[in-house]
């Protein structure tokens, strides 16, 4: 059986609140507390905008395959009356997160064990640009 190649990129930061230029992130982790009811991460920093969040279960407790969710904000209808979908609930001032096991050899999706979750969140748009929804387009090579 031949192998196919594959590129893996990676990046690591210590648990801190900063900025790359003109893109705010944060990187960190929770306690050995999340479980299958919801928690909320308390972003440490400011960011102006709801960040995009990626985030991964770094602890192993148990012995079932379990899947890190977003809690979802409920669907709403908008001041012109079109009924918008539920979202991530995921603000600048934080997000709620929760496990879930997988239900194949069981319908109990709980997972009762406590993990720690790690997570990094990131930006677009301070200083200048912070009023900009989707962050900067302007190149950072252009300033004068």
């Amino acid at each position: 059986m031949d192998a196919i190649e594959e590129s893996v990129g990676w990046a690591a930061f210590q648990a801190h609140h900063g900025s790359l230029g003109e893109i705010m992130y944060e990187a960190g982790s929770t306690p050995l507390s999340v479980t299958e009811q919801p928690y909320t991460i308390s972003f440490n920093g400011f960011f102006r905008f709801a960040p995009s969040l990626f985030a991964s279960i770094a602890s192993y407790h148990g012995s079932d395959s379990s899947e890190l969710r977003f809690a979802m904000s409920p669907a709403q209808t908008n001041a012109d009356g079109v009924q918008m979908p539920a979202t991530p609930d995921i603000t600048a001032a934080g997000a709620t997160i929760y496990i879930e096991e997988e239900t194949c050899n069981a319908a109990d999706a709980a997972h009762p064990m406590a993990e720690q979750v790690d997570y990094f969140a990131i930006a677009a748009g301070v200083g200048s640009n912070a009023d900009r929804q989707h962050g900067s387009t302007a190149m950072i090579n252009a300033r004068p």
